[in-house]
């Protein structure tokens, strides 16, 4: 079972992934985190630009990100995961477009609606490693959310798979 997880940067949405996972078993892959990890220790897999894209925190192409992703969820199906949560894809309706060529296809997505104000305070506040965590960054990440997430989240309600969840004062 595939649960994609979508939502501003600092929504929660990896916190909230990990005690699920640890609760209950479920198998998380961030896609930043798993980017970044290729960077770091497999770097002859992937072209310089994708490596250039990634350590800029730019969006990738999704003929770049679809091969990647696939393979990492392959790898976490053949160590017996049964659900996989997947943090942060997809983040463009042309990746969603994509779906008809790859074999991620959500059951279920879940979306992190979460004030501005409160994600930009969680963003900056967490400090994780390999992780740009400055005003500037965050402002470029929240502009391509906000003007990518309505079709995302049109596009998953139409198909009946979407719950969205709520933040109120707090994101945690």
């Amino acid at each position: 079972m595939l649960v994609f997880v979508i939502g501003a940067p600092g929504s929660g949405k990896g916190t909230l992934c990990r005690k699920l996972c640890t609760e209950f078993g479920y198998s998380h892959l961030s896609v930043g985190d798993h980017l970044r990890a290729i960077v770091e220790t497999r770097r002859a897999v992937l072209d310089q630009e994708v490596i250039d894209r990634i350590q800029r925190s730019e969006l990738l192409h999704v003929d770049d990100l679809l091969p990647i992703l696939q393979d990492a969820v392959h790898q976490l199906e053949n160590y017996g995961a049964e659900v996989i949560f997947i943090d942060g894809f997809p983040r463009q309706i042309g990746q969603v477009m994509a779906e008809g060529r790859s074999t991620l296809r959500p059951h279920l997505v879940l979306f992190f609606d979460c004030p501005r104000e409160i994600a930009k305070e969680r963003y900056l506040v967490r400090a994780l490693a390999g992780r740009d965590s400055n005003p500037e960054v965050f402002a470029r990440r929240y502009e391509e959310f906000a003007q990518s997430n309505r079709l995302l989240v049109q596009e998953y309600a139409g198909r009946g798979v979407l719950l969205a969840v709520s933040h109120g004062q707090q994101c945690s």
